[in-house]
């Protein structure tokens, strides 16, 4: 066996990339790297597939796909070939091509009944990668880089290349007479990743000629802590509060945690939403739950909404938009409010037995309340006259009693004909609230939404 087949035949099992009995769909641009790849697969006796994309990109792409059909057709291997249609819109043309291939190479592995689909990037891809994240990104996740295994949309990603540089790859082609094409677009200085990979590696070989294999164990050590740290995330995960349309928790016990874990349950929560979790995303709401603002509302991506109320810090799937109502009020009914909660109004001739302190009803003489009452949301600079003497601003007692801001604006206020405020439900009653009146007595009954 060939030195760099050993390597690879090590690196299988070392990761234990995949079953001897698999079925693998090789992704084959006809370059050095991934005709190296077939020829190795091949010769170590696994069960293959050919996946070839042809990006119509360059005049010559129709001599790779035919190198391609040609070493697979004399190897016996099925090929399936996808020719790339140009975007519909603008775009990152690299970012674009990416996703359709992979979306090709599945379709095939589904076609082929395997969960499988080997690509050839080796050591020194897994090097510009973790150069290129230290550059571009912020977080220590990041520089797993390129990992010989992993796991996408159910299906199983394998590279088995990841512990070869680019010149084990020539060399092998060399030796064994391996065909292959090169892409002139990868010398190109137009792209950041050619530029890493012509300027700044041949820096890191001439330091470390072990380079790759340092890079490599580091970037084993950091996935070995990110399973440990996933393992952790849900676990709290499963402390959070999913109700509909929202997911909240408490902001101190959220402050509380380590920072390693709480930037990854906040990085999981907005990936949920499809959010995406940008370093300076993850920055920003971490300091706003943190800075301790009582009420506080911030728009997210998608129409989400992260809203803090006092110590609860929900996400909004779908935020509800309240407008102002003013509904009259029905003797013996049932009204359900714009906020979903229930007021439940009911007249005795006499003055009843039951409770006379209970937060959630009032009493009130019938003959006299100025009929009819009504229920509405709150206007600037509604004050309510207190039974022990004197008058308060409404806001000021939702304030005291800590009311989100957000239910502010929604909370049912009870007044009089002539729009005198009689009770504010939960928080205050009136000095016209009586216990009953030889007339008889109304009695409200609030049904707050969410029982709390």
């Amino acid at each position: 066996m060939a030195p760099m087949e050993k390597v690879i035949l090590e690196t299988i099992e070392k990761y234990n990339l995949f079953e001897t009995d698999a079925t693998l769909v090789v992704a084959v641009s006809g370059g050095a790297d991934s005709m190296m790849l077939l020829h190795v697969m091949h010769k170590l006796g696994y069960q293959l597939a050919v996946a070839h994309v042809n990006h119509q990109k360059r005049e010559d792409a129709w001599e790779d796909e035919a190198l391609v059909r040609d070493v697979a057709a004399k190897l016996g291997i099925p090929v399936y070939v996808y020719k790339l249609p140009p975007p519909k819109v603008a775009a990152n043309f690299q970012a674009y091509a990416r996703e359709k291939r992979y979306e090709f190479f599945l379709e095939v592995a589904s076609v082929q009944k395997t969960s499988y689909v080997v690509t050839a990037h080796h050591g020194e891809d897994h090097l510009e990668t973790v150069i290129h994240r230290l550059l571009h990104h912020q977080s220590a996740s990041g520089l797993q880089g390129i990992l010989p295994a992993t796991d996408f949309e159910g299906f199983k990603l394998r590279r088995p290349l990841a512990r070869l540089n680019k010149k084990d790859i020539y060399d092998y082609c060399r030796q064994f007479g391996v065909p292959f094409r090169e892409d002139a677009s990868n010398q190109s200085g137009a792209y950041g990743r050619n530029r890493i990979r012509q300027e700044v590696v041949p820096i890191f070989y001439r330091e470390s000629p072990q380079i790759l294999a340092h890079v490599r164990q580091l970037s084993d050590g950091i996935a070995e802590d990110e399973v440990y740290f996933d393992g952790e995330v849900n676990k709290l995960w499963n402390q959070l509060n999913f109700g509909e349309g929202l997911i909240s928790f408490s902001r101190s016990w959220f402050v509380g945690l380590p920072p390693s874990l709480s930037k990854r349950l906040l990085k999981k929560l907005l990936a949920s939403l499809g959010i995406g979790a940008s370093s300076e995303r993850i920055l920003d709401m971490m300091e706003r739950l943190r800075r301790g603002n009582p009420n506080e509302a911030c728009a997210l991506p998608g129409g989400f909404q992260l809203r803090l109320a006092y110590d609860e810090a929900q996400f909004l799937t779908n935020p509800p938009k309240m407008e102002p109502y003013r509904l009259q009020l029905a003797l013996n009914s049932i009204i359900t409010l714009p906020n979903n909660s229930q007021l439940v109004i009911n007249y005795k001739k006499d003055n009843g037995n039951g409770p006379k302190n209970c937060i959630n009803e009032v009493h009130l003489c019938y003959n006299e309340i100025e009929l009819p009452l009504w229920v509405r949301t709150r206007k600037n600079g509604d004050r309510i006259a207190l039974r022990g003497g004197g008058t308060k601003k409404i806001k000021e007692i939702m304030i005291e009693a800590k009311i989100p801001k957000h239910l502010r604006d929604s909370w049912p206020v009870i007044t009089d004909a002539n729009d005198q405020i009689v009770w504010l439900p939960l928080l205050k009653k009136a000095k016209t609230c009586q216990d009953g009146g030889s007339a008889g007595v109304i009695t409200l009954a609030y049904r707050h939404h969410g029982g709390s």
